[in-house]
């Protein structure tokens, strides 16, 4: 029970799947919405009405974009798969240690109750 409590400890230090899914989420949409406000979105023009509204240099803003976009998710990624090795590698040093303090704490409880339950035999003196 109390390696159990310990791995739950551990894993409320840890991010839940929903902010990560917010993370992602963000790392997807914030590239592309950051450019829009830098090139202020000047490759439309709706004053013409004659003309096509979108810029023939429209494909300038997805050419940055979503290089920029698998750029973030691509370190985001690697980030967090670092981030769960070391979590993975500190759950297991916790359970190297955490089992052999257990046993050892089980065996002196043993011996505590043993020890008096020959105390409380009343039959075994008379």
């Amino acid at each position: 029970m109390a390696g159990e409590q310990r791995k739950l400890a551990h894993a409320s230090k840890r991010d839940s799947a929903a902010m990560k899914t917010i993370s992602l989420l963000g790392a997807i949409f914030f590239p592309g919405a950051y450019l829009a406000s830098v090139f202020s979105m000047t490759f439309f023009n709706f004053q013409n009405s004659g003309s096509p509204a979108v810029s023939n240099k429209f494909w300038i803003y997805w050419a940055v974009t979503i290089p920029l976009t698998i750029f973030i998710v691509g370190i985001w990624y690697v980030w967090e798969k670092r981030r769960e090795a070391k979590y993975d590698k500190e759950d297991t040093d916790l359970e190297k240690g955490s089992e052999d303090m257990e046993k050892n704490i089980m065996a002196t409880m043993r011996k505590r109750t043993m020890s008096k339950a020959s105390t409380w035999d009343t039959k075994k003196s008379e």
